[in-house]
């Protein structure tokens, strides 16, 4: 069964990307960049929409304060709701000493109450949870300002640290990981424009239900005027934890069948909720003739015949699938007990 549920929207879509009406100029800019259509992120399926030339593609609430409700069918079971949405960069109301026009996008009134999304169950009972400004929804560009309990769509690429580094990048490399597609920092002439104009971004954002036992019949998309809002894609996720948070690295080692594993670093390997930070073969190991060895911590031949196993470095949420050569293993069952096989063994 699948973990994910993408919501038809259709009926609930009301404008579309290339539509400048509710944003603010530059938030329109970016919007019109935005991905459309069938896309993942972080692991999570999203239907976006048709895109620019088949009309609407976003839920819109919220325009020009307005506070009337917007209405997402639902239909089903689930354990978080992921969203990908965004907000218009125009708060409410501008704290002192900021001005409206800043020229850099920066997030002026972080945790602003702009809405309330409400689960409708079919027993006719609610829960209610607000989206803020910079924590479960963000603008859709900012300058440097993730959100605190949501992320940008873009994943993660793993970096290898040992290198080799590319200009300006050692630091970068040094953490492991990179949002998006790694690139070396601008240089100081193009640093205003790069921060003025950053990559457009949907939030994603897993908004726990209290209740994973009952159906959603509809989400309620309750604004409170502040900003308007749009929500471009929502999937009904029915893992046990959080789709969006990541377990520790931990090193992986793989056992496939006789003679499919030739060549371990050639094996192909993915995984849905997470990220595969590294792979590299190791030597079969034997301690006992190791230490009865005369020259032992002198290092053996590199090409001394001996079996090599897959490991692969795995940072993922627990209810993450790993996919080596076409089959599934549950890492939820290799996080909980030490070990996991596929289907058929």
């Amino acid at each position: 069964m699948s973990k994910y549920h993408c919501l038809a929207l259709a009926d609930a879509r009301n404008a579309s990307v290339s539509e400048s009406g509710p944003w603010e100029e530059a938030t329109a800019r970016a919007v019109r960049a935005l991905p459309t259509g069938q896309h993942t992120f972080w692991g999570v399926p999203f239907n976006l929409g048709p895109g620019p030339a088949g009309g609407p593609d976003l839920a819109v609430a919220g325009e020009g304060g307005s506070t009337v409700p917007l209405e997402l069918p639902a239909g089903g079971k689930a354990s978080f709701v992921v969203f990908a949405h965004f907000c218009d960069s125009r708060p409410g109301a501008h704290p002192a000493g900021q001005v409206a026009d800043y020229p850099n996008p920066v997030v002026t009134v972080p945790g602003e109450h702009l809405a309330d999304y409400v689960m409708v169950f079919e027993d006719g009972s609610e829960a209610s949870t607000p989206m803020r400004r910079r924590f479960e929804i963000n603008q859709v560009a900012t300058r440097m300002q993730s959100a605190f309990a949501s992320r940008s769509h873009q994943g993660l690429t793993a970096l290898d640290f040992r290198g080799p580094y590319p200009r300006n990048m050692w630091g970068r490399m040094q953490t492991g990981v990179f949002v998006g597609e790694p690139g070396a920092p601008p240089a100081a002439r193009d640093y205003l424009e790069s921060t003025a104009n950053p990559a457009p971004s949907w939030s994603i954002y897993a908004l726990p239900n209290p209740h994973p036992d009952r159906t959603i019949v509809l989400i309620r998309v309750q604004p409170t005027g502040a900003a308007a809002l749009a929500v471009g894609g929502v999937t009904l996720f029915t893992g046990r934890e959080h789709p969006l948070r990541h377990l520790p690295l931990q090193s992986v080692c793989i056992d496939t069948p006789d003679g499919e594993a030739a060549e371990p670093e050639a094996v192909d390997a993915d995984i849905d909720l997470g990220v595969i930070a590294r792979r590299y073969a190791v030597p079969a190991f034997d301690p006992e003739a190791w230490l009865r060895s005369e020259v032992r911590g002198w290092g053996e031949d590199a090409d001394d015949g001996r079996e090599t196993s897959l490991v692969l470095d795995v940072s993922s949420a627990p209810d993450a699938t790993l996919s080596v050569a076409g089959r599934s293993v549950d890492m939820g069952e290799l996080y909980r007990s030490g070990s996991a096989a596929s289907s058929d063994g």
